[in-house]
C-alpha cells in the first residue's frame, strides 16, 4: 500500500515536474506561431551573414568594421585610419575633411556629390561611416582610428533615428548574435534557433523590450552623444580643426514626421546650440520635391533613411551653402 502511494506521488511529481512544463512550452510555441506576429529579427537573419563577413566584435564600440587591403565587398574596404577607401576621394589634395557618421555617411552619396559640385577642388574627402553607428559610436571609431589623418574640418552626420533607437544588433558568428547598449549588459541569443522557435523568439524580443526601456528610462542615448561631441569639440579646439554638425532629414515630407522624430531633430538642434559648434540643419530640404512626388529614397519607399544620388546632391546643395569646399 506504501509502495503504491510512493508511486502515486512520484507519478504526479513527475507530471508536475516534466509533463506540465512541456505542455506549456508545446502551447506557447504554437500560439506565438499561429496567432503572434514574427518579430523583425527573422528579416536580419537573411542579412547575417554578410554581416559578419564585413564587421567584427570590438569591445568599445559593439562592433567595427574590419580592416582589410582588398575590397570585401561594394563599398566595404576600410583600412587602419578606419577609412572607407571605397567611398572616399582622396587625391593627395591640401586640405582633409573627415566624415563620420552612420550608413548614409557610409554609402557616401552625400559626399560623392559634394566633391563633384565643390568649386576650388582643394579637398579630399575621408569617408569614416560605419553602417548602423549612433553618435557615440562614430566618434569614438574616429578617436580610435582616424586621429592619424590631421583632418582640417570634421563633419558629424546626425540622422533622426540618433535619439529614438537604442541597443544595437551586433552579429558576432553565423548563428550568434547579441543586443548591446554601452554601459547595459549585453544580450546573447541564438540566431538559428530564432528561425526554429517561435517562443524562443518571443523570449529574446522580451529581454530586448526591457534594456530598451532601461536605456531609455535612463536617457542613456542622449547623455552618451552630448559627452563624446563634448569630447569631439574639446579635441578640434586643441587641434585647430572646424567642426560642424549636419542633421540630416527623414526622406519623406515634415508635415508626415512623427512626434518623435521632431523631437529627435529638436535634441540635435539644441545640441549644437548650447555646445556653440555650427550645425546644418537638412530638415525642409527635400520637401518641394516631395509635392512633386519623385523617388528620392535609396532602396524603396519604406526607407526614410537614406537618400538616393539625386536627393543626395540636392542635399549637398544645401551643405555647400554653409561649408565652402
Amino acid at each position: 500500500m506504501r509502495a503504491n502511494k510512493s508511486l502515486t506521488f512520484f507519478l504526479k511529481l513527475m507530471y508536475f515536474l516534466v509533463f506540465v512544463p512541456l505542455f506549456s512550452l508545446a502551447a506557447g510555441e504554437l500560439y506565438f506561431r499561429f496567432f503572434h506576429k514574427k518579430s523583425f529579427l527573422h528579416d536580419f537573419y537573411r542579412q547575417l551573414s554578410f554581416a559578419t563577413e564585413i564587421h567584427e566584435p570590438h569591445n568599445t564600440l559593439g562592433y567595427k568594421p574590419i580592416f582589410t587591403n582588398f575590397l570585401i565587398n561594394e563599398g566595404y574596404q576600410y583600412n587602419e585610419e578606419g577609412v572607407n577607401l571605397d567611398r572616399s576621394i582622396i587625391k593627395n589634395r591640401k586640405n582633409k575633411a573627415v566624415f563620420i557618421g552612420d550608413s548614409v555617411t557610409r554609402r557616401g552619396k552625400i559626399i560623392q556629390s559634394i566633391e563633384s559640385l565643390s568649386k576650388y577642388k582643394t579637398w579630399d574627402f575621408y569617408n569614416l561611416g560605419v553602417e548602423g553607428y549612433n553618435i557615440p559610436q562614430s566618434i569614438s571609431y574616429f578617436m580610435l582610428y582616424g586621429k592619424n589623418i590631421k583632418p582640417k574640418r570634421i563633419i558629424l552626420q546626425i540622422h533622426n533615428n540618433d535619439f529614438i533607437y537604442y541597443p544595437m544588433l551586433l552579429f558576432t558568428s553565423n548563428d550568434t548574435a547579441l543586443w548591446f547598449f554601452h554601459e547595459e549588459e549585453p544580450i546573447h541569443f541564438n540566431f538559428r534557433l530564432i528561425q526554429q522557435s517561435y517562443l524562443y523568439e518571443n523570449y529574446v524580443m522580451a529581454r530586448y523590450s526591457i534594456l530598451n526601456k532601461e536605456a531609455r528610462r535612463k536617457n542613456l542615448i542622449q547623455k552618451r552623444s552630448i559627452e563624446e561631441i563634448k569630447r569631439l569639440k574639446e579635441y578640434c579646439l586643441q587641434n585647430n580643426i572646424e567642426l560642424y554638425l549636419v542633421v540630416l532629414p527623414l526622406i519623406k515630407p515634415t508635415k508626415n514626421w512623427t512626434e518623435e522624430e521632431l523631437r529627435s531633430r529638436e535634441t540635435s538642434l539644441n545640441i549644437g546650440k548650447n555646445l556653440n559648434i555650427t550645425t546644418i540643419d537638412l530638415f525642409d530640404s527635400l520637401d518641394e520635391y516631395h509635392e512633386k512626388s519623385l523617388n528620392l529614397t535609396e532602396e524603396n519607399k519604406e526607407d526614410y533613411w537614406h537618400p538616393n544620388q539625386f536627393a543626395a546632391e540636392i542635399l549637398a546643395k544645401k551643405i555647400l551653402e554653409r561649408i565652402h569646399f
